[in-house]
């Protein structure tokens, strides 16, 4: 009786506070596919979806909302919020839209840039995760929590950009991977600064393109697409987002792949090692998190794929390194202390494991690839020198 007692109590105390915990899925309403990268938030929780549409909101509100540019925004009760929530795609079709509509739209939008993104010194918190494979197989996880000072959101012709425009607080950091391959390779990951000098600038050089338009959100937004018309060694597509009342640029996408069909792209060189980018893809996302603040940057992913050889081409291993940045609480005035060289492989930094802080952590949560991966580096891992935190 007493047990059953307890339970009753528990029940309505949950129901007295209204908290809802929810573990869930966002999947494309026309594919069935998971959908990364969807915001899902509360006035007092947010989160992203991981790459398999997998997402946890801890939050006492009465509803939950699913966000993603390019998809019907859509509110649920949080009391009946579905398992898997389906978001539809907005955009359609015009034709008919030639190349000078976007020289006029692209000098608005510079014209517009003091009004809508931030051109001096601010602060706010970052969550980066890192992740390495080889020919497929996750090889390195790297976690990072922390606050971050820039000296500007994005870089104009007139702005220099160089290594001391970034201030790194690590607050919490995991980290497990190989050092080594079996072909002796260690692969260097990239500075904090250059991470954050990829999401800077937001420009394309490698012309000529041809160009697309496509509206949606009733024509509040636009997304031009843009295409390389020499393909020979490289190939560029991508596109962004324009609001059309305020001319802000929302979102970026670049991927830059070569033609594998024309064997000349050389390779370069590092001692022994001979080594070629196949693709680099670079994705930003920016929002207001208010109507009388700038636009900042919400979230972003940069991948790359590169191709690792010797001299005498004895073997061939391709490594695919992906970089998510999520912002959040920008333009805050937090005590700061910098403890992180931003000109460092982030890989060798450090900073102790907290099993507190990561049990809890729901920003962005591991895939069930990575859940195995952390087992199989601590039991499993005996013939690669493995370099963790944990």
């Amino acid at each position: 009786m007493k047990i059953r007692l307890t339970i009753i109590c528990i029940l309505a105390i949950c129901s007295l506070f209204g908290q809802t915990q929810k573990l869930g899925l966002v999947f494309d309403q026309t594919n069935k596919k998971p959908i990364e990268f969807v915001a899902v938030y509360t006035n007092d929780d947010h989160t992203l979806t991981n790459s398999e549409g997998k997402y946890f909101v801890n939050t006492f509100a009465d509803s939950i909302t699913f966000s993603l540019i390019g998809y019907e925004k859509i509110q649920h009760s949080a009391a009946q919020i579905p398992d898997t929530v389906y978001l539809k795609s907005k955009t359609f079709e015009l034709e008919g839209v030639t190349v000078s509509n976007l020289k006029t739209l692209w000098q608005k939008m510079k014209d517009s840039l003091f009004q809508n993104y931030r051109f001096e010194p601010y602060q706010e918190e970052f969550f980066l995760r890192s992740t390495l494979k080889q020919d497929g197989t996750l090889v390195r996880l790297q976690d990072i929590a922390g606050n971050l000072k820039r000296k500007t959101l994005l870089y104009t012709g007139n702005l220099e950009h160089t290594n001391k425009d970034y201030e790194i607080q690590i607050n919490q950091m995991r980290k497990v991977g190989i050092v080594k391959d079996t072909h002796n390779i260690y692969f260097k990951f990239p500075t904090f600064f250059g991470i954050l000098s990829t999401f800077a600038r937001l420009n394309v050089s490698q012309g000529p393109f041809n160009f697309k338009a496509i509206p949606f959100e009733n024509g509040a937004k636009i997304r031009y697409e843009f295409e390389s018309q020499n393909k020979d060694t490289l190939v560029v597509n991508g596109y962004y987002i324009f609001n059309m009342d305020n001319h802000a640029m929302e979102k970026f996408v670049l991927d830059q792949k070569i033609n594998l069909a024309n064997n000349r792209v050389p390779f370069a060189q590092h001692k022994w090692l001979r080594y070629r980018t196949q693709e680099h893809y670079v994705e930003v996302i920016f929002s207001k998190k208010s109507n009388n603040k700038p636009y900042s940057i919400d979230r972003a992913k940069f991948r790359q794929v590169v191709l690792c050889t010797d001299e005498e081409r004895t073997f061939e291993t391709n490594y695919e390194s992906e970089f998510i940045l999520t912002n959040h609480n920008p333009f805050n005035s937090l005590p700061f202390k910098k403890n992180a060289n931003a000109t460092k492989d982030i890989f060798k930094l450090k900073k102790p494991y907290d099993p507190n802080f990561w049990n809890k952590q729901r920003t962005l949560l591991l895939t069930t690839e990575m859940e195995n991966f952390i087992i199989k580096m601590g039991n499993e891992a005996k013939e690669f020198k493995v370099k963790s935190n944990f």
